[in-house]
């Protein structure tokens, strides 16, 4: 199970907002250290409202610009991955001017481009006319065994389960109609 997540968005966001307030806190310590008149708690009240008012607007501008520069794009790498994997393979056209998002979107369409390819090369009436040239001889065949008969059918069968998860008809659906 995974741990409570968050977006790269607000990760970024919030490490960068500690940031911010630590060199606040480093500037108030070197200002406190050259400024010998002033008090810890004077140094607090001054520099208190810059690293909150600062730390917040990091943070919501970063998070603002990370959700439209970046999320968004892997957004859409994560539904086109979703939509190859029900059979969806045509290219991602992802608008980013991050290099590195538009190279995973480049692999990505090469990938579906290679499975496209493939997908085609199988056809439904090369998967039918084998499961039917293999029913038929076993039909056919008299002098076959019965291990050799049933090991035949599972073939047969194991052809017509592997078109139905390309998405084919199986033989038996098509020879019924």
């Amino acid at each position: 199970m995974h741990k409570r997540e968050k977006s790269l968005a607000t990760v970024v966001a919030q490490e960068t907002a500690l940031v911010v307030a630590i060199s606040m806190g480093i500037y108030a310590v070197f200002q406190y250290v050259t400024l010998p008149d002033e008090t810890i708690s004077g140094l607090i009240l001054r520099h208190g409202w810059h690293v909150v008012a600062i730390g917040a607007l990091t943070y919501l501008i970063l998070n603002l610009i990370l959700i439209r520069k970046i999320l968004r794009p892997v957004r859409e790498l994560y539904l086109k991955f979703y939509a190859a994997g029900k059979g969806d393979f045509s290219p991602i056209d992802l608008d980013s001017d991050i290099r590195e998002l538009n190279h995973i979107a480049d692999g990505m369409n090469l990938m579906l481009a290679k499975m496209d390819a493939s997908a085609r090369r199988v056809s439904l009436p090369d998967l039918s006319s084998a499961s039917r040239e293999i029913r038929c001889a076993v039909r056919e065949s008299e002098n076959l065994e019965l291990p050799i008969r049933e090991r035949l059918m599972s073939v047969a069968e194991r052809i017509e389960t592997a078109a139905a998860s390309l998405g084919f008809t199986s033989v038996k659906e098509e020879s019924e109609s």
